[in-house]
């Protein structure tokens, strides 16, 4: 069996539940959703799935550019 260590992580009472419900449908408990992400983390050599600004920050990010320029 591989090494394996206790993780903590704080988060939201009812994201927590939330998720639990929501992947135990699937059959599966968090824990393993968490090791499924972190896995596809690697394996993608980051998030699994695109990360970005909304619109309104990501127009606030250009008038700081463009502040700094």
């Amino acid at each position: 069996m591989a090494d394996t260590i206790t993780f903590s992580v704080r988060m939201d009472r009812e994201l927590k539940n939330q998720c639990e419900a929501l992947y135990g449908e699937l059959g599966i408990n968090l824990t393993t959703a968490i090791n499924v992400f972190l896995r596809q983390s690697l394996r993608a050599g980051g998030f699994p799935f695109d990360v970005r600004l909304g619109q309104r920050d990501a127009d606030q990010a250009g008038k700081e550019r463009r502040k700094e320029a």
